[in-house]
């Protein structure tokens, strides 16, 4: 519970303590903590202006420029002490260690005039920013990649990060093998050794929904709301840094899983269909040869429907042998039963 009022940016009109849950319910320094340098960047900006409005002497200026830039500091070196129940949010917390390094007469001088509205409006304008620039050029490393692989691949359509990932994963199956994923992108299996997991491409299918929900949900938020700021609008800022992240990460998986693809093979196997007027199962082996030394004798029984039924013998598989077995279970079920 916060046991002194004024160490609060806003409690000098209350007389009463915040309920324990109502101060953990309020604050959102857990995650608005990852603004710090923006922070810090648009308070310096602030205080500049507070001098031209003879707001502040150069002295004061310099003492506070001083302060915060030892705040980030601290930040940046992991060593920032938060104070529970104090530092409610990255605004408080940062004036708070401000007015403990410069003394609360200089540093109160910084919030003249000042709302935290503003502050979280402008911090997340300079953190967004700051990001953007960076997802470009990953976004630019990724499309470099996918493009030189797009003349290859000419036949095969386009689509978003999610639909690419489901794509490549199925034709990284057994029944296509057109597309390999490298080992420094999957995982292996727990119980089976030889598995090779795509799961890099099944994260990314995963959190393309991820991120579309965020945003779905923050737009159910704010469909509601009055002009101007509300305490609503904090619940942004949480699905924002990770939406930020979770592209980011995305981006720079994606950039390097495209190059491991074989799936221009197979869309050369689809033009050389369209060339002859026939299916792609119609195709005979020199012909394939032609397109990749890789097919051999075998790639007919990826047409023979019944030979790849026949393949799944595992309990509860689809060969003959597999369904007479569980017809047999059954049977013997009812018999005992």
């Amino acid at each position: 519970m916060v046991s002194d009022l004024s160490t609060l940016l806003w409690g000098g009109r209350f007389t009463e303590n915040l309920n324990d849950l109502m101060v953990t319910f309020n604050e959102s320094l857990p995650f608005d903590k990852a603004l710090h340098e923006a922070d810090v960047r648009g308070s310096i900006t602030y205080a500049k202006a507070l001098l031209q409005l003879d707001l502040l002497t150069d002295e004061e200026l310099s003492e506070i420029t001083t302060g915060l830039e030892a705040v980030e500091k601290e930040w940046a070196d992991g060593k920032f002490v938060i104070h529970p129940a104090v530092d409610e949010d990255i605004h408080t917390a940062n004036e708070r260690r401000l007015a403990e390094l410069i003394g609360p007469t200089i540093a109160g001088k910084l919030h003249t005039g000042r709302s935290r509205n503003e502050q979280i409006a402008t911090d997340l304008r300079l953190w967004v920013r700051a990001q953007l620039d960076g997802l470009s050029e990953q976004l630019r490393a990724a499309l470099t990649v996918c493009a030189g692989r797009a003349k290859a691949g000419v036949d095969l359509s386009g689509g978003w990060g999610s639909r690419l990932s489901e794509d490549l994963i199925l034709y990284s199956t057994a029944e296509f093998s057109f597309v390999r994923v490298a080992d420094a992108y999957s995982t292996g299996s727990s119980l089976m050794p030889q598995k090779k997991n795509p799961d890099s491409l099944e994260l990314i299918r995963g959190k393309a929904g991820r991120v579309l929900g965020q945003a779905s949900g923050f737009l159910s938020t704010l469909k509601s709301l009055p002009t101007a700021y509300n305490k609503d609008i904090q619940e942004s800022v949480e699905p924002l840094l990770d939406c930020v992240k979770t592209v980011s990460h995305c981006l720079r998986i994606a950039g390097g899983e495209c190059p491991s693809g074989r799936h221009h093979i197979a869309g050369a196997v689809v033009r050389k269909a369209e060339e002859k007027g026939i299916s792609i199962a119609e195709l005979e082996l020199p012909d394939l040869k032609q397109i990749s030394p890789q097919f051999e004798a075998d790639i007919v029984d990826v047409f023979d429907f019944e030979r790849s039924v026949e393949r799944r013998t595992a309990q509860g598989g689809t060969s003959r042998s597999s369904v007479l077995g569980q017809i047999s279970a059954i049977e013997a079920y009812l018999a005992g039963n």
